[in-house]
C-alpha cells in the first residue's frame, strides 16, 4: 500500500501533467484482519457505491464511474470558536473494486448541502483521471 506514488503537476487545460517527484512508498503499519472479515469490509463498501437501497449514500461514486469503485461517506461535527456548529463530510475510495489500485480521500470541511454528494463526486472524478492516464482493468 503506499500513500502517494508521485507528485504530478496540472497541464494547461488544468489535468493531470507531467510527474514532478516519483517517491517510493514505505510501509508503516498493516492490520491484522481474516479473509472472510475483510470480505465483509470490502461488500459493505461495494454496496455503498452500488446499493440499491434508500439508504445507499455513496451512488455518486459509481455515477458516471469508469472502473467499478468502492467507497464509504461520513461526517464529523465540530464546533468553530464562536459556538456554531460546522460539518465535515468525508469519502474514501477504492478502485478498482474487485482488484485495489487507487485509493482516494476527500474531506469537505464546513459543507452546507449534505445531499449533494459532493465528496463522492470528487474522489469518482480523481478515479476516472487516473482510469484515463493509468487504465486499471
Amino acid at each position: 500500500p503506499r500513500i502517494v506514488e508521485g507528485i504530478y503537476g496540472n497541464n494547461d487545460k488544468g489535468g493531470l501533467g507531467d510527474l514532478i517527484q516519483q517517491l517510493q512508498p514505505t510501509e508503516m503499519n498493516k492490520v491484522n484482519i481474516s479473509d472472510s472479515d475483510m470480505s465483509i469490509l470490502h461488500q459493505g463498501f461495494y454496496q455503498v457505491a452500488h446499493g440499491t437501497s434508500g439508504l445507499t449514500t455513496g451512488r455518486a461514486f459509481s455515477n458516471g464511474a469508469l472502473v467499478s469503485i468502492s467507497g464509504k461517506t461520513g461526517t464529523a461535527e465540530s464546533y468553530v470558536a464562536d459556538g456554531q456548529q460546522a460539518t465535515n463530510t468525508n469519502a474514501v475510495a477504492y478502485a478498482p473494486s474487485d482488484n485495489p489500485q487507487i485509493a482516494v480521500a476527500v474531506v469537505f470541511p464546513h459543507n452546507t448541502n449534505l445531499t449533494n454528494g459532493v465528496g463522492p463526486s470528487i474522489a469518482r472524478d480523481i478515479i476516472n483521471l487516473y482510469q484515463k492516464y493509468h487504465p486499471m482493468n
